[in-house]
This record gives C-alpha cells, sequence and structure tokens, in this order.
C-alpha cells in the first residue's frame, strides 16, 4: 500500500509541475499583449544561448563567446528595464513551483527531495483518522498528575512501555494491549504512540473498533460503500502501525469476529505492530471473543493494565490526582 501512496504522490508532483507550466504561459501571453517587445526579447535572449552552446560545443573562440555574452547581458538588462516599468520581475514569467528545490519533481540529483518525505507524512496523517485528536493527546501532553499514588508507578511502567514501543519501531519486541475500565486514559496513550510514528513517517491506521467491524459489513454486504471499504481494509491489513481503540465496544458477528481474527493473524505473522484498547477484562475477553482471538491477542501481545478513578469525572469536578 506504500507503494500505491508514493505512486499517488507521484501523480500529484505531476499536477503540480503542469499547473507551474500552464500559470507560467498564461502569464507570459498576457504580458506579451501588453508588451510584444518583450517576446522578442525573450527570443533574442534564447537565441544568444544556443549560439553560445554551438560556439562551446566546437571550436573554442573567446572573442566570439564574449561578444555573445556582451549581447545577452544586453538583452537581458532590456528586458529587465521593460518589466520594471511594467511593475514585474523576471520571476512572475517563470514556472512557479510548490517547491523550489526540487522544482516539483520530488529528486534533487538521484537523492529524494525532503518535499517528498513531507508530502507522504500528510498523506499518512490524512489516513490515519486521528490528525486532530493527536494535536492535543500526545506524549509532549500527557500528565500522571490524574494517578494517584497507589497507581501511579504502575502508570509509569505503562508509559516506559509505550516510549519503548515508540524507540524500538518498526521492530518492537512485542504488540500492546491496553486494558481497563472506561475513563482512564487508554485512547490517550494511544494517541500519543501514535503521533509519534506518524511524526517518523510510517503509515499507522487508527480505527475504533465500531469503525472496523462496519467496514467489514460494508465490505461483505456490498452497497455504495463496499469498494471504499475493501481499499479502507487493505490499509488494515498493510499498514505499518494498527491501533485498534475499544475493542469489545463493538456489535460483533461471526462474520466480523472472523475478519478480526484474519487481521490479527495475518499482522502477526507478517510482523505488522499493532496496538489495541478495550475496557473488557481478562475473563471478560474470552467470554467475548473465540478461543482463537484470545490465544493471538494474550499470546502476542504485551498486556498494560490501567486502573484507578475516572480521568473525565475528575476534570468535571476539576481536580487531580
Amino acid at each position: 500500500m506504500n507503494g500505491e501512496l508514493k505512486k499517488m504522490i507521484a501523480r500529484e508532483y505531476e499536477y503540480d509541475r503542469m499547473r507551474a507550466q500552464r500559470l507560467s504561459q498564461e502569464r507570459k501571453a498576457d504580458v506579451y499583449r501588453k508588451a510584444p517587445r518583450l517576446a522578442e526579447l525573450e527570443r533574442l535572449i534564447s537565441a544568444q544561448g544556443m549560439a553560445l552552446a554551438k560556439i562551446v560545443l566546437g571550436k573554442l573562440d573567446v572573442d566570439a563567446v564574449h561578444d555573445i555574452k556582451a549581447r545577452q547581458q544586453a538583452l537581458v538588462a532590456e528586458r529587465n528595464a521593460v518589466l520594471q516599468e511594467m511593475g514585474m520581475s523576471q520571476a512572475y514569467l517563470e514556472d512557479t513551483f510548490n517547491c523550489g528545490t526540487c522544482k516539483d519533481t520530488a529528486f534533487v540529483g538521484n537523492v529524494r527531495c525532503g518535499c517528498f518525505r513531507n508530502k507522504l507524512a500528510e498523506k499518512f496523517y490524512s489516513l490515519s483518522n486521528v490528525s486532530k485528536s493527536i494535536e492535543h493527546e500526545n506524549f509532549g501532553t500527557f500528565s500522571f498528575d490524574y494517578y494517584s499514588d497507589e497507581n501511579y508507578d504502575n502508570m509509569r511502567m505503562n508509559y516506559a512501555d509505550a516510549t519503548d514501543f515508540v524507540a524500538r519501531f518498526p521492530n518492537v519486541s512485542a504488540n500492546l494491549l491496553i486494558y481497563g475500565k472506561a475513563g482512564l486514559g487508554k485512547t490517550f496513550l494511544c494517541n500519543c504512540i501514535a503521533k509519534e510514528i506518524l511524526d517518523a513517517g510510517h503509515l499507522v491506521i487508527y480505527v475504533t473498533a465500531p469503525q472496523l467491524f462496519k467496514k467489514i459489513e460494508d465490505k461483505r454486504f456490498g452497497g455504495n460503500e463496499a469498494d471504499f471499504a475493501d481499499t479502507q481494509l487493505e490499509l488494515v491489513y498493510e499498514a505499518d502501525l494498527l491501533i485498534i481503540d475499544d475493542l469489545g465496544s463493538e456489535f460483533g458477528t461471526v462474520v466480523t469476529k472472523a475478519e478480526l481474527f484474519n487481521i490479527l493473524n495475518s499482522r502477526l505473522l507478517e510482523r505488522r505492530p499493532m496496538v489495541i484498547s478495550t475496557n473488557l477484562m481478562y475473563e471478560d475477553f474470552r467470554d467475548t471473543y473465540s478461543d482463537r482471538i484470545y490465544s493471538r491477542v494474550f499470546g502476542g501481545f504485551k498486556l498494560l493494565k490501567f486502573f484507578g478513578e475516572d480521568i473525565r469525572e475528575m476534570k468535571k469536578r476539576g481536580r487531580m490526582g
């Protein structure tokens, strides 16, 4: 899927180059209509350049080179003077690229331009579903103040496991299962992880369990959303990191649970990292899902248990810790 995204970006670069060239042509046509002498000057400047190239490629004639350069400089000076009178600069007639470094080619020589990585990161952000939430829910805004003395050490360990997961990514030692009752910061920690992995230039797909199961149903039973759901499920299978938030809150069927097993099993076999959060306790998870799903999760994930007081309730009451 990363290959498809790169092709998509390559097409965008091509569009940007064509846009820049079209804009330049439109501006030149307008300016030359107002000042025909400019069109003639551009033609003469170009002709001098071609004449100079012929001399350099043939027998070098120092005097001829000097004469051509002098005529070229005089023509350029006249062109600039005409443009100045019109309140313009030569830059106005040149191609206006989004990236002046690579001129919207994505390469500087044989090396990828930095703008390509930025474009890829933007695509990953747009596909991740968390571009807004991670602006204010990230490791930079994480606070231990909401955790009392009795669970402070536990949250410190959970935090350390999360940052270790990020530091080792994509060669993580284990996937993460973040579990505990509602309102303890599980989703917040998922967002923290998502932002770090996205900022490192990886594709993260963040989906709630109800969203995921709806995509499965759309793909299974067709309708207007079938093709779109199929594409999204490809990303679920192939993303560098898959985060499933609030597993257990969905309405599951035999079909959706079978697909969930396939997703988990496929990603485990291909060593594609995952993070799952759930309100289900150990015993509830076994009752909710099949033994196959249970064994994949509790056999292939490191468990991060959250406990304590509901943070949302604490915020409503205006107190911490």
